[in-house]
């Protein structure tokens, strides 16, 4: 059986915190490839934020705390999929 998706985890832009710590941040704590963190570290500088990964409550929950042991901005938010819409 599949995970189900019901949150995801929102990475906001944040001046301070250089390009290169929040690269490695999301390769450590999400598993992002260098491609996919640099792209999403890309993405919530010029757009303000970025969703980075989804999966169940206590999973996010988990990712939740462990950037913010590590000063990165992210929120929880309860995940939207249009698929069935």
């Amino acid at each position: 059986m599949s995970e189900s998706k019901t949150h995801k985890i929102t990475l906001h832009n944040n001046d301070v915190l250089s390009f290169e710590y929040v690269i490695a941040s999301l390769m450590a704590v999400c598993k992002h490839t260098s491609i996919q963190a640099e792209q999403c570290a890309v993405i919530a500088h010029n757009k303000g934020q970025v969703d980075i990964v989804s999966g169940d409550f206590n999973k996010m929950y988990e990712i939740l705390e462990t950037f913010s042991h590590i000063n990165v901005d992210v929120s929880l938010e309860q995940y939207e999929s249009d698929l069935y819409r």
